[in-house]
């Protein structure tokens, strides 16, 4: 009798945990933010909650700060199908917006060619820049971490020595800063919502998640994929060639990543500095990691951390006393929960 009623509540604690945790998470850092600031969490709540979707401005600033974590995100969940853990998303968006500035500085003309060779050089970049840790790894057998850890550093420093050097800007805007020009327009992502700061780039990251959903789960090749990423072995007895599975992976993966470098520069800022991104391609794998490559839980997270992004920034800047680090807390917060009820959802698959 009492086996039969613990087995009627796994069902329920299985469908809890992910909004349990959650709840959990957000009540910790409202600990934290009432003894530490001594304000009302009930307001700072409110205002976080109205910041994130409490006008059509603030939803499109959801949009604008999900989209570059978005395709860092699915881009390094690509890559987790098979097998290869993607570290090097934040480089590869570097080299996407580094590609998205070198054509920004030199050409001109019309949009109708800018921006198709802006979408297709950032892929071409972010892809090449993929493949050299992929070819590493499969060469030298080298582990994907450690060289694409490196390859970030190097994307970086590139990144500074040119601008720095010779794509520094000289125009009055770009006095005492490290920065490039103001691009030419002709490579500029359209607004999709007038009025906001919402660019094609949103549009970009929804079509790829939709297409490599598709490629993941209709395809030849992303079975095959998968097949390499789970059983490297079977797939090597079945005829698969992992060499060239892996590579094109990477490809694909490091070029969605420098959609989201040409997103941030030709979409959002149209210049570019060293430090634009804000640690998305970080961001990204670790949402990728913790939904095991899933790509729509992936692309929940990816919206799930923009809109904290956006509602954590509106809370501080309504109670100018909230400490900075509030806004990495509760997204780390927010990881570990998700984290604890994967485990508490195995778990209580496990015992049904």
């Amino acid at each position: 009798m009492r086996e039969g009623k613990l087995l009627s509540i796994y069902p329920f604690i299985y469908n809890m945990a992910f909004p349990v945790m959650i709840l959990t998470a957000f009540v910790v850092a409202g600990f934290f933010i009432s003894g530490v600031a001594e304000v009302d969490i009930l307001n700072a709540y409110t205002l976080l909650f109205a910041g994130a979707f409490g006008s059509p401005h603030a939803i499109s600033e959801v949009l604008v700060k999900t989209s570059p974590i978005l395709l860092t995100a699915i881009a390094a969940a690509f890559a987790l199908k098979c097998g290869f853990v993607n570290v090097g998303v934040e480089g590869q968006m570097m080299m996407g917006a580094l590609a998205t500035a070198g054509l920004g500085l030199v050409v001109t003309g019309s949009p109708f060619i800018g921006i198709p060779l802006v979408i297709f050089v950032s892929f071409l970049i972010g892809a090449s820049w993929g493949t050299i840790a992929a070819f590493i790894k499969i060469r030298f057998r080298v582990s994907e971490i450690i060289t694409t850890i490196m390859m970030n550093f190097i994307a970086l420093y590139l990144a500074q020595a040119l601008i720095i050097g010779p794509w520094s800007g000289t125009s009055p805007e770009a006095t005492g800063l490290v920065m490039t020009d103001f691009l030419e327009s002709s490579i500029y992502l359209p607004k999709i919502i007038p009025g906001t700061r919402t660019h094609a780039g949103t549009l970009i990251g929804i079509i790829s998640t939709i297409l490599l959903y598709l490629i993941v789960r209709k395809t030849v090749f992303g079975y095959k994929v998968q097949t390499v990423g789970s059983n490297p072995k079977a797939a090597r007895y079945a005829g698969f060639n992992l060499t060239r599975n892996i590579i094109f992976a990477l490809m694909i993966s490091g070029g969605i990543a420098g959609f989201a470098g040409a997103g941030e520069i030709a979409g959002l800022h149209h210049f570019m500095r060293p430090d634009f991104s804000q640690g998305f391609g970080f961001m990204g794998l670790t949402i990728a990691y913790v939904a095991k490559g899933n790509i729509p839980l992936t692309a929940l997270g990816s919206f799930l951390f923009g809109s904290l992004i956006v509602g954590t920034a509106s809370m501080r800047y309504g109670i100018s006393v909230i400490p900075p680090p509030v806004v990495p807390m509760l997204l780390g917060l927010m990881l570990i929960s998700i984290i604890i009820a994967d485990v508490i959802r195995k778990k209580t698959r496990e015992r049904r």
